[in-house]
């Protein structure tokens, strides 16, 4: 009977270790690749913190929740309906960002203008602002011209 609770115990454990492995795999290889950075995400006012990584693409913006396994996007946002309404200093003290810096950009997307609030550091802050203001593809200009 206890070999069996302890074949149990042993079983559960790699399979923990195994999702924690997988976790940090998964972060590792969407924050090393090109247009990554760290941010939280924040839908409502009175929702909380989400913690991940987006990724620049020329005609739209990806995110990623920290905390799963889905090789997907949990949120696409398209270029053409992006936009950055405003942007703050976040306040410290906020547990669910110790990981990202103070700087905080309410956005539009969509038709309707549904908005979200991203928390990211200045440099991806900067970023986020020239690729949201450059011109997208199939737009006249430098940028989209040549797609």
């Amino acid at each position: 009977m206890m070999s069996t609770i302890m074949w149990i115990l042993v079983v559960a454990a790699l399979c923990i270790g195994a999702v924690a492995i997988a976790l940090i795999l998964r972060r590792r290889a969407l924050s090393r690749a090109p247009g990554s950075f760290e941010c939280a995400l924040k839908f409502h006012a009175n929702d909380h913190w989400h913690n991940g990584v987006a990724r620049f693409h020329i005609d739209r913006i990806e995110w990623y929740r920290s905390l799963n396994l889905s090789p997907r996007p949990q949120r696409t946002w398209p270029r053409r309906e992006f936009e950055i309404t405003a942007r703050d200093a976040l306040p410290e003290g906020i547990p669910e960002l110790s990981a990202v810096p103070a700087f905080k950009v309410t956005c539009a997307w969509g038709e309707g203008g549904a908005t979200l609030e991203l928390a990211l550091g200045q440099g991806d802050l900067h970023a986020l602002s020239s690729w949201s203001e450059s011109a997208p593809p199939g737009a006249s200009g430098p940028l989209g011209s040549h797609l």
